[in-house]
């Protein structure tokens, strides 16, 4: 749940929490700033971005261990890139399928556990401000 004074929705309302106060931050629907999943990242990294509508920047998930990107179910725009780079055991990106608009660029690459006809399925169903790429992912 979260609580009124925990703006960023981290669980965290002490002081030492600063950007509770930022009011870029605004409510837990759009989630401000870049995130990234980064070397030996799991699905306990992606429960802060679950209730996340919109990230008002970039998302990055390179080099993980995750499988799936389930906890990404209800996001709907990245205003900036998203990027899945790097990670052998993600076989699945239907938690993507409410996301209809990447701001930025598409980059999806070197993902052998994904399937190359999921990635395209995504592409084709996004609206995207940038560049859209995708290579070396699974054949399937």
């Amino acid at each position: 749940a979260r609580l009124d004074d925990d703006r960023d929705c981290d669980g965290v309302t002490s002081a030492q929490d600063c950007d509770d106060l930022n009011s870029a931050i605004g409510d837990c629907t759009h989630c401000a700033g870049t995130y990234q999943v980064g070397s030996g990242g799991t699905t306990a990294d992606l429960i802060s971005l679950s209730s996340c509508l919109s990230v008002g920047g970039n998302l990055e998930i390179g080099t993980s261990a995750l499988g799936h990107l389930d906890e990404l179910g209800q996001l709907t725009s990245i205003t900036g890139d998203l990027i899945i780079y790097g990670n052998p055991n993600l076989s699945d990106i239907s938690g993507l399928s409410q996301l209809s608009t990447v701001g930025g660029n598409l980059m999806i690459w070197d993902n052998p556990s994904l399937c190359q006809s999921s990635v395209v399925g995504l592409q084709n169903s996004l609206s995207i401000g940038g560049l859209s790429h995708s290579a070396a992912n699974g054949p399937c």
